[in-house]
């Protein structure tokens, strides 16, 4: 079984968010390879980092008002299954990609988009597949008709 399945993940996800999010500034900065997006056209960026703030404080809402740990590893209490659950099986994680992929429509520049990507890539390759198979350890034929019905990410 691969490593990222077995154990608990060294940082949480805000850690590589914001990491990432440096990132992308400062290659904006240091190396904007291509405007993409120029004003207005990049003010659309905001209206994407809005609607990813939204989409993570919703969902992380949901699993305050239900005491639901929302660290990787923490003990499980039970499922959200409703509000953005409905449509994502991942709300936090798309609207921290959101606000990224935000930030990189504002800003213009090419190597900005670096930073949505990675972040991306992290999620899908550390912390979705250790969550999954947690989540399926600990709720079984539930867990998995979610997973069935709902999409990882849209």
């Amino acid at each position: 079984m691969p490593q990222n399945l077995k154990q608990k993940p060294r940082f949480i996800p805000p850690v590589y968010f914001f990491l990432f999010l440096f990132l992308m500034i400062v290659l904006h900065f240091i190396l904007p390879v291509k405007i993409l997006f120029h004003a207005p056209g990049s003010y659309a960026g905001f209206l994407l980092l809005a609607a990813g703030a939204a989409l993570a404080l919703w969902a992380r809402l949901l699993f305050r008002i239900r005491n639901i740990p929302v660290r990787p590893g923490e003990e499980l209490k039970d499922l959200e299954l409703s509000g953005p659950y409905r449509f994502t099986r991942n709300p936090m994680y798309l609207g921290m990609t959101l606000i990224l992929l935000g930030g990189s429509v504002a800003l213009g520049s090419l190597t900005s988009f670096l930073g949505p990507i990675a972040f991306w890539s992290v999620i899908n390759v550390i912390f979705i597949p250790f969550e999954e198979r947690k989540l399926e350890t600990t709720f079984g034929q539930r867990y998995l008709d979610f997973k069935n019905k709902v999409r990882r990410w849209l």
